[in-house]
């Protein structure tokens, strides 16, 4: 018993790292022998992985192996894995290497090692022949050196186990040829030594031995009996010493492999040859195939497979019918082609088939396993699961992929994934297998309870019942059991500085909203409160609504008689006989009610009265007036009784009595009329205000842009360069200005050894959707050269904004819409729902669609129009909900609900929007409007003046700003960028060295203006100069002047100066 670790533990580490960096594994190798018994020690894996013994059993320390028998087992207490089943190596492999691959899991953190457990051979089967005698007949005239092939012994063990050699009995005719074939297999053939002579000895009994290589020794014997005939002195002769074909593994049976011929050159019945398997074709190449004795066809007769052999070897003998039979062999080597005949094989273990929908990406759900038993293309694998799910894939190694998480989840959305796991090889046509695991998403309290509405409206009528269920509110909460039980509460607040608790109550575990009191209209006509919803979750989630309730009049309230005054509901009045004509108002009645609407319209009906024909009272103003003139017949002293009725149902009232007295010398009082005198209306105007804004926009303006305008100039004066004549031949160094964007520093950084540009951070199309950098390459000489270029960096949107609802308002995904009309039309415009999307193009383009189907409603699919569809029926429920999609078309689609309530109102009738032209007068032009007009336009006048004089001052300067002198002669320069120059400007700086070697362009008036204008100047990146000094010669009679930090010519043409070639194309340096 033995065990050894890998001793390239750390290689192998490193490897399984690369293909599987979340996971820290590696992989053990232990050696042990075949047949050792039930619990025999194998190796103690814990202490070889150094693992607490102490936390194996927390961390669910186990063994999982692909072998359909558990053969080897581990102590989950000690970490000791010891033989579970015997292991007969014969039986489980039939190559010569053999070993046992199992992978031990441990979690928390999670920890996957493969583990190999290779099984030696012991010498425990001794070599057997397929018959215990083999008789052979050889003709006495066979010359000595002839060979003929015996029976090979057959052993299971491999290795020096195998068979070894073979031995023949003492005798002094025979001897062993014994020799090793290409794949290894000894055979034997028995040589003839010395000539036979029949007469003397006819029959020969020999023993042949086969020995294999095992300790101790192990052999098997069979029985050789020749027999010595006369005659037939020639054996058959096949056309090849050896044949080879090939056939596909699905080779249908009887299909032809090959025809071998034998030719035997004797005469009559020693000539006829007939073919047979020889002793040495194995019992299985019989099984698989059969030959045809009297033509030599060899045909399929068994079903091949190349899993199990990729190749057979068919020993063949022609033998003649002649006596003693002669015998020739030959070998058949048949080659099978693998073909695409077995499908991949999936093996799924499982971890947990539930995961929290909180849970992380990346949490490990499976360990899947894919083999399949061809080979070559055939046996290459590829795996997939759907792409549309928040899971993925993670290769581990060859065929070996773990199933983790790898988006969101959520189980109100999708409770129970059937991941289907998918594997084909690369066959033609390739075998497909599929496997379904399926995975539940376990509930966390991640809803908040959301009401069907923002807010309620609830109307309760006054002198309410008390304890009156007046409303029901409701909130739904998507999770499950504790995390979904909705209790309701309400938010504590006062109303007229009294707890809202005293005017009602709420039912928790309902939502019914309970009045404790009786409303009074008159004294309170509205309050609001807020209602809360908790879940019982941990910690529990919660969401508030507005309940506002409005109280509804009764007509309880009487009229009541303020003027004139009423004593016991009587009223007296004296009056003047001379001054009652007809239509005189004698007096008005006013009344108040404390109701509203209808119930507080009042009405006057004179009830009773002594003379009916001499007074009348308005119906609607209460006015009592006198009918015609008061006689003298008429009675002195009138009665009249007056009732007030309000227009409530019931009618309520209030009867007063009016009493005249007619005298002859009262005096009539007049009602006075008081003349308003309305105020002079503001000075102030809108357009004063107006005026006053603009006046004062354009005098800052105004004095901003001369402060500008002078601070330029200040800048360029100081900055101004001015040249000299320069005699004789100048030198100066070339040198780029930086014109970095400083912010480009927070977004990227640039490799300086390579020039990639990488990301500092992630970047948001709605924040940023575009910025540029200057970048500039420099070389190592002396001095150094660089050139700039500028890079732009154009963000591209991606899908990452769902659509936001902004009309009409929404609560936690609700909104509701006024009263809709029954009597409305199909097509009424009932709401239109509008979004936005932060993104752009078509992840920006919106569509609506309902997702509840009512039958009553439609929604424009791209308008977002909410419309009737049909007339509102009496059957109809007058609380209608309808919820609508909106979502984008990018990809992937991003989406958002909204739930639309709609009350249908029985007896509200569609109400046509009014419109009133409102005259006005209009104001008149005053003196203040005139002044201020004046001022404005004298302003804007002087500041547009200045700007044209400042300008064409400007154009002036720019004009004849050329300073110096022609230079005559020839001069050398090398061009250089300011460092200070913000417009990559020109300026000499130093002389150099006049005796390094120059490049030169000849420049004159007429070609150098027409290559000026026919290239493009860009900046080159990367540019490869040769020599160490670049210069410009410029001849007469071209005159260079120096000023501001430009280089012109006298004819004031925009210089480009030709510096270099790179692969014919020439680039410039431009000012």
């Amino acid at each position: 018993l033995c065990h050894l670790v890998m001793l390239n533990r750390l290689a192998t580490y490193f490897i399984f790292l690369l293909y599987a960096p979340d996971l820290v594994c590696g992989e053990i190798r232990y050696t042990i022998p075949e047949e050792l018994e039930h619990g025999a020690f194998v190796g103690n894996i814990a202490e070889d992985l150094g693992l607490n013994l102490r936390e194996l059993s927390a961390r669910k320390f186990r063994l999982v192996s692909e072998e359909r028998t558990q053969y080897l087992e581990v102590n989950s207490e000690n970490g000791i894995v010891f033989v579970n089943e015997r292991i007969d190596r014969e039986q489980l492999c039939q190559s010569s290497t053999c070993s046992l691959s199992f992978e031990v899991i441990v979690k928390n953190p999670l920890e996957v090692h493969r583990v190999a457990v290779e099984i030696l051979d012991i010498n425990d089967n001794s070599p057997s022949f397929p018959k215990s005698d083999f008789f052979l007949e050889i003709a006495e005239f066979i010359a000595p050196g002839a060979r003929f092939l015996l029976a090979s012994a057959y052993d299971p063990d491999v290795g020096k186990n195998a068979i070894r050699t073979y031995q023949i009995s003492s005798n002094e005719y025979f001897n062993l040829n014994v020799q090793v074939t290409s794949d290894g297999k000894i055979i034997c053939e028995l040589l003839l030594e010395k000539p036979l002579d029949r007469e003397r000895q006819s029959e020969f009994k020999l023993t042949l031995t086969a020995i294999d290589g095992g300790i101790p020794e192990r052999s098997g014997t069979a029985k050789i009996i020749i027999n010595v005939v006369d005659a037939n002195d020639n054996v058959p002769v096949f056309d090849h010493e050896l044949y080879k074909t090939s056939l596909p593994e699905n080779a249908a049976e009887d299909t032809l492999v090959i025809k071998i011929n034998a030719i035997d050159v004797d005469e009559g019945s020693n000539g006829a040859v007939k073919y047979y398997f020889s002793n040495h074709a194995s019992q299985r190449v019989r099984e698989l195939f059969s030959l045809e004795p009297e033509t030599g066809e060899i045909r399929v007769k068994g079903v091949l497979d190349f899993e199990e052999s990729n190749g057979y070897e068919l020993a063949v003998q022609a033998m003649d019918s002649g006596a003693p039979t002669m015998t020739g062999h030959t070998k058949v080597m048949v080659s099978i082609l693998d073909m695409n005949d077995n499908a991949p094989e999936i093996k799924v273990t499982l971890l947990s088939n539930t995961i929290p929908e909180n849970a992380e990406s990346g949490t490990l759900i499976a360990l899947i396993s894919v083999t399949d038993r061809d080979s070559g293309k055939n046996g290459e694998v590829h795996c997939q699961i759907p792409t549309n799910i928040p899971f993925k894939l993670h290769l581990t190694s060859k065929n070996h992929c773990r199933l983790v998480s790898s988006g969101v989840l959520d189980r109100e959305t999708i409770s129970t994934y059937n991941i289907l796991v998918s594997t084909w090889d690369a066959g033609s046509p390739p075998l497909l297998t599929n496997k379904t695991i399926m995975v539940s998403v376990s509930d966390i309290n991640d809803n908040a309870p959301r009401f069907t509405q923002p807010s309620y409206t609830v109307y309760v009528s006054e002198n309410n019942a008390p304890g009156a269920s007046i409303f029901t509110v409701t909130a739904l909460d998507p999770d499950l059991d504790q995390n979904a039980h909705v209790s309701y509460s309400v938010l504590p607040t006062r109303v007229m500085e009294i707890p809202v608790s005293t005017y009602i109550s709420i039912n928790s575990n309902t939502g019914n909203i309970h009045a404790l009191q009786s409303f009074d209209y008159e004294q309170q006509k509205t309050f609001q409160f807020q209602v809360q919803a908790k879940d019982s979750g941990v910690p529990p989630l919660w969401s508030k609504c507005a309940v506002k309730v409005i109280i509804l009049d009764q007509n309880d309230n009487a009229p009541v008689i303020i003027s004139p005054l009423a004593w016991n509901g009587s009223i007296s009045i004296g009056l003047k006989s001379q001054s009652i004509y007809p239509g005189y108002l004698v007096t008005k009645i006013i009344a108040t009610d404390a109701d509203s609407g209808q119930n507080a319209r009042l009405s006057y009906r004179l009830v009773k009265a002594t003379d009916s024909s001499l007074f009348s009272v308005g119906l609607f103003s209460g006015e009592v007036k006198t009918i015609r003139r008061y006689l003298d017949k008429d009675a002195a002293a009138q009665v009249l009784s007056i009732r007030v009725n309000d227009n409530g149902q019931p009618s309520l009232s209030v009867s007063v009595t009016v009493s005249f007295s007619v005298a002859t010398n009262a005096t009539e009082k007049h009602l006075e009329r008081v003349d308003l005198v309305h105020s002079p209306a503001n000075p102030f105007s809108d357009l004063n205000l107006y005026l006053i804004i603009a006046f004062g926009s354009t005098t800052l303006i105004f004095l901003l842009t001369i402060i500008l305008l002078v601070a330029i100039k200040c800048h360029q004066d100081r900055n101004g360069i001015y040249g000299v004549s320069m005699p004789g031949a100048y030198n100066y160094n070339v040198c780029l200005s930086p014109e970095s964007d400083m912010t480009a520093s927070a977004y990227i950084s640039l490799s300086s050894n390579n020039g990639d540009i990488y990301a500092l951070q992630s970047f948001d199309y709605e924040q940023l959707k575009s910025f540029q950098f200057e970048v500039r390459a420099q070389d190592s000489g002396d001095p150094p050269l660089s050139s700039g270029a500028r890079v732009k960096v154009i963000v591209l949107d991606q899908n990452d904004n769902p659509p936001l609802i902004v009309s009409p308002p929404t609560w936690n995904g609700s909104a509701s819409v006024d009263l809709v009309p029954q009597s409305v039309y199909p097509g009424y415009l009932v709401t239109k729902v509008i979004a936005t999307d932060a993104d752009s193009g078509q992840n920006a383009r919106l569509s609506y669609l309902t997702t509840t189907d009512s039958g009553l409603f439609s929604v424009g699919l791209h308008s977002g129009e909410v419309r009737t569809t049909r007339r509102i029926l009496d059957e109809d429920v007058t609380t209608q909900r309808l919820t609508i999609l909106v979502k984008d078309n990018g990809q992937p689609t991003l989406s958002t609900l909204v739930t639309i309530s709609f009350s249908i109102g029985v007896n509200v009738t569609e109400k046509p929007l009014e419109r009133t032209n409102l005259k006005r007068k209009p104001a008149p032009f005053s003196e203040l409007n005139l002044y201020l007009i004046i001022t404005l336009g004298s302003t804007s006048l002087i500041f547009l003046v200045t700007i044209i004089i400042l300008f064409a001052i400007k154009c002036h300067q720019d004009g004849n700003d050329i300073y110096g002198v022609p230079i005559p002669g020839t001069y050398n320069y090398n061009v250089c960028l300011s460092p200070e120059s913000a417009k990559s400007d020109f300026l000499f700086l130093s002389t150099c060295n006049p005796t390094i070697p120059m490049s030169s362009v000849k420049a004159n008036q007429s070609n150098f203006s027409q290559e000026v204008e026919q290239e493009r100047f860009q900046p080159i990146m990367g540019i490869d100069c040769i020599g160490s000094d670049i210069s410009l010669v410029i001849h007469q009679p071209s005159s260079i002047a120096i000023t501001q930090g430009r280089i012109r010519d006298s004819l004031h043409l925009r210089l480009g100066v030709l510096i270099g070639q790179t692969k014919a194309q020439p680039w410039y340096l431009t000012s």
